[in-house]
């Protein structure tokens, strides 16, 4: 019995675009990079619904006459390469010839081109693999390539798409690192008729960074760049100050290739490893140029992942050069676990004396400071203020170590709390309590701050602003890219709401689901208390840390901060007895 049988041409395109192929963004990524590599000077992508019903790329390349545009549609035809040998002198985006043939095979395509400033060109349409006959059109020189109805013969494979704000989010990325790369080349994004990216060719790669991130972010920036024989390691990195809360923002090139590489990430943290605290993550962008045989971009056919020669060399020089600039550039940061520019501004009144009743941002009379204090200097009111958690009662502040922690006693022995994690499990139930019952507190400012932000983070905050303004948060678009921040939850106090709402934007979600909608609200909730609650290495008055314990004992869950971190650790009197070998 015969149980070996070839595939038909269209079933191994349509198994094939499963590799290269995942989402509108994957397709993007290879339209544009094989309009790059046929020379073009302008690229333009167009949307519609994310790119569920359109994607189109045109570009002024070499474009194609009739015989190549045929060819262009066959797996493994490539202008790239033509033997083996030429993989170890790649200098080409594309070239195992399978990107446009496994489009064409789970969508309805339409390639046109022209090579030449004739005005004649040619057209082939491709409905799920089958093409029609070749006709001429008038076309300038270049190619465009109209992909509609993405997945539409493949419906396992779309339903597990995003919403089309996400998908949308994706190509914007995906077209902002390839700008980033050719940034001496014309890019332009427009979605449904709107236009997201607008980027004239740039002089230098730092105009182009400004160009894609703004000046709030390129003014935080250091540049790097290191040699080792013909390998370089170049780009630009955040100041310590200046941090995020995912690795998201740390990209990386190879060759000018996106890449993601475990050892090369690990290289631009390890960098950080003294500076930053726990959970926080530098901005950069990583460009690093090696021989073509040094590097193996024949991994898999999306080309995302990479083979190095000497991956430990790799690290040393990316570790190496980050560490030298940072250093050059002598930066004033505070290294002690946070970050000056998310220190609650009460923080800063504290260290001048007593806590400021006022904002300098309310329009009239102040506001309600974030500590409330039950009053009471003596220890006979703090005993009695003194709080309940679970297994503990009657909990008396004692002192404060390394101005981090509180330690404090009860019956049963004794207690230390982590003073950030503690405040922030409060302002976190706090905001989450007053955004379920749309109560939450604001604070107008007189004057709106005005925020900056990447294309893809103002992306997505105009699709969150209904989850913003749950949490007290009032933006208004002004220009393309920038935000004005008009309110801000009023137990924030004057804390900088830029630097907090950049995290918000990697905490935003797109996804209309009930359960999504929750979830998204929580991860907001949790990063807003974050910014706001006090922070360790700083000094607690007896009362502060009174209010704390008290507050505390009043959540749901005083046990773990909101992002699960351990608030409360107890050692009980025998526990203590014990070590001191008195029983």
């Amino acid at each position: 019995m015969k149980r070996i049988r070839r595939l038909d041409p269209r079933t191994a395109n349509q198994i094939a675009a499963g590799e290269v192929v995942e989402r509108p963004a994957s397709v993007v990524k290879e339209l544009v990079e094989n309009s790059l590599d046929a020379g073009a000077g302008s690229v333009r992508v167009e949307l519609s619904r994310g790119g569920l019903g359109l994607i189109r790329v045109l570009d002024d390349g070499c474009g194609m006459d009739r015989e190549d545009l045929v060819l262009a549609l066959e797996r493994h035809a490539t202008s790239k390469i033509g033997a083996i040998e030429d993989l170890a002198t790649l200098a080409t985006l594309g070239f195992r010839g399978e990107a446009l043939p496994s489009i064409a095979s789970v969508s309805q395509t339409v390639l046109d081109s022209a090579p030449d400033d004739s005005g004649r060109g040619y057209r082939i349409e491709v409905e799920g693999g089958h093409p029609g006959e070749v006709v001429a059109v008038g076309h300038p020189r270049g190619t465009s390539v109209a992909v509609r109805n993405l997945f539409f013969n493949t419906p396992a494979r779309r339903k597990f798409l995003r919403s089309e704000a996400t998908e949308t989010e994706q190509v914007l990325d995906a077209v902002s690192r390839a700008a980033l790369v050719h940034f001496d080349r014309r890019f332009a994004l427009v979605a449904d008729a709107k236009t997201l990216l607008d980027l004239p060719p740039a002089e230098q790669r730092v105009d182009r960074v400004r160009q894609l991130f703004g000046d709030s972010v390129w003014q935080r920036l250091v540049p790097f760049t290191r040699m080792s024989g013909p390998a370089r390691a170049s780009g630009f990195t955040s100041r310590p100050d200046f941090t995020r809360s995912s690795a998201k923002d740390i990209r990386i090139f190879v060759n000018g290739r996106p890449v993601k590489d475990r050892g090369a990430l690990g290289a631009v943290t390890r960098a950080y490893a003294t500076l930053l605290p726990r959970g926080r993550y530098p901005f950069a962008l990583l460009f690093v140029d090696l021989p073509p045989e040094r590097v193996d971009f024949n991994v898999h056919p999306t080309k995302w992942e990479v083979r190095f020669a000497d991956p430990g060399g790799l690290f040393e020089l990316v570790l190496g050069a980050i560490r030298t600039g940072i250093e050059q550039q002598r930066p004033v940061a505070s290294l002690q676990g946070f970050s000056p520019e998310t220190v609650p501004p009460a923080e800063k009144a504290w260290s001048q004396g007593a806590p400021r009743r006022e904002s300098p941002m309310a329009p009239s009379g102040g506001r309600q400071e974030m500590w409330e204090f039950s009053g009471g200097g003596t220890s006979q009111e703090r005993e009695s203020q003194a709080t309940r958690l679970p297994g503990m009662t009657q909990m008396l502040p004692l002192a404060q170590y390394r101005e981090s922690y509180i330690l404090a006693s009860d019956e049963g022995g004794l207690v230390i709390v982590d003073q950030h994690a503690a405040h922030e499990r409060i302002l976190y139930e706090q905001l989450v309590r007053q955004s379920q019952e749309s109560k939450v507190e604001r604070q107008s400012l007189l004057f709106p701050l005005t925020l900056e932000l990447d294309p893809e983070r103002s992306a997505r905050v105009q699709a969150g602003q209904e989850k913003l303004d749950r949490l007290g948060f009032r933006l208004e678009s002004f220009g393309e890219r920038t935000w004005l921040i008009r309110e801000i939850p009023a137990l924030l106090g004057d804390a900088n709401a830029g630097a907090l709402l950049r995290d918000l934007a990697d905490d935003l979600g797109a996804s209309d689901s009930q359960g999504e909608v929750h979830r998204v609200l929580d991860r907001l909730a949790a990063t807003t208390a974050c910014h706001a609650a006090v922070k360790v290495n700083f000094p607690l008055t007896t009362e502060k840390m009174t209010y704390l314990l008290d507050e505390l004992g009043k959540t749901n869950a005083p046990m773990t901060c909101p992002h699960g971190r351990p608030v409360v650790l107890r050692m009980t009197h025998r526990e203590l007895e014990r070590n001191f070998h008195r029983r």
